[in-house]
């Protein structure tokens, strides 16, 4: 068995941590911050603290998208028999106010169905909105007050540990490890100069009380026309509702930009477009608010009130110039002086959907790397996480 260091102990780091100490690894997980400090739940660069998190790849694309999004399905399913670890599975509608192609990603997900305008099968519609359609599909939601916890407690009962320490080249080559997994995100590339530092998405969510309890679980990504609510990329951005314990999230913002290296403010490459108001001192596109409302009624029959918080995320991306989504990277390669390195990230906002696949192709590759040969598939590993995933649990809770 290997030696291996992971760098990160957000989401992806977790994860990719549990997989391999649950297959019987030594690992140890370098970082500067955890889910659990309260400094990290104000820093918008440290992304685990913002997901909402819909297990959807919405913003990602890549060769091996069926492998992670089947990986991670198989252990989200584990983990949803376990009310303690925030995992459900819940009715999922996109739907559009203009013409679009149905995403590939959708066929993968369970009870995928397309919804035509004008069927009595679209739950909801905006006023004045002449044709709505889209797609549905059954999906898991990680309900993250709990899931990050449960994620954490994990980590701890596997008795992997975590050392807080300042990253650098030089702290790196003094760690005895045989296999470093880099899993910083945006942090990546002031540790490896080498890699390319991509963008940043800035997220805005607004929390809303919610008191639902006779209504099922539903949420949903609404895009209305360009003129409701335009986007700064130049096309129609959507407003999306998500139901937790006593509240919901909405959103949202896909803002493109970058952060400056010296102060640490986010840059866009475009202002946010259309009506703005504020809330709690932070400028957020009305639609988020007020079309939200609308749709929640028309879903729920809840009438939502003032929003009580703001979050403000930045997911890291590094963009495809062919397709413009987020590219992501799960590749080893060597470093000069040092053990070789697995780039595990890129996710841009699907860090939390993707997690267990991309830890499924983290543990094949690290053991190619020890053994010279692909003994393994992704898949495979996936089957041997779940299964040692299920007994540890059956024990945890005897």
């Amino acid at each position: 068995m290997a030696r291996v260091l992971v760098l990160g102990a957000g989401v992806l780091g977790l994860t990719v941590a549990n997989s391999l100490r649950l297959l019987g690894h030594e690992v140890q997980i370098i970082s500067e911050q955890e889910m659990s400090d309260a400094a990290a739940q104000r820093d918008p660069k440290f992304a685990s603290a913002f997901p909402a998190a819909s297990i959807i790849p919405h913003t990602v694309d890549t060769e091996d998208l069926k492998q992670l999004v089947s990986g991670s399905d198989k252990i989200f399913e584990v983990l949803a028999d376990m009310q303690s670890t925030g995992v459900r599975l819940q009715r999922h509608f996109e739907l559009s106010e203009n013409a679009s192609p149905v995403p590939e990603y959708a066929r993968l997900l369970r009870g995928f169905q397309i919804h035509e305008s004008g069927s009595d099968t679209v739950p909801i519609r905006r006023s004045g909105a002449t044709s709505v359609h889209g797609v549905s599909f059954n999906c898991f939601f990680c309900n993250m007050p709990r899931y990050g916890p449960w994620l954490d407690k994990l980590r701890g009962g596997l008795e992997v540990a975590v050392e807080r320490r300042h990253l650098t080249v030089s702290t790196l080559r003094r760690i005895k490890a045989e296999v470093i997994v880099n899993c910083l995100g945006a942090g990546a590339s002031s540790v490896f100069a080498e890699l390319s530092p991509g963008i940043s998405v800035r997220g805005i969510l607004l929390l809303c009380d919610y008191d639902a309890p006779n209504a099922p679980p539903q949420s949903y990504n609404y895009t209305p026309d360009y003129s409701v609510y335009p986007g700064s990329d130049g096309e129609p951005a959507d407003v999306y509702f998500y139901p937790r314990e006593g509240q919901c999230i909405l959103g949202g913002t896909r803002q493109r930009g970058t952060v400056a290296h010296d102060t640490g403010q986010f840059i866009p490459d475009q202002p946010l477009q259309g009506e703005l108001t504020s809330v709690f001192g932070v400028s957020v596109p009305k639609p988020i608010i007020d079309l939200n409302r609308e749709l929640v009624r028309q879903l729920t029959g809840v009438e939502l009130g003032p929003p009580t918080k703001v979050l403000i995320g930045l997911r890291h991306m590094d963009v495809d110039p062919q397709t413009g989504k987020g590219k992501v990277t799960i590749a080893p390669r060597q470093v000069p002086d040092g053990p070789p390195v697995i780039d595990c990230f890129g996710f841009g906002g699907a860090g939390v959907t993707l997690s267990w696949g991309a830890a499924a192709r983290v543990v094949a590759a690290v053991e190619e790397l020890m053994t010279g040969r692909a003994d393994r598939t992704p898949a495979e590993c996936t089957d041997e996480i779940s299964d040692r995933l299920t007994t540890y649990l059956r024990k945890e809770k005897k």
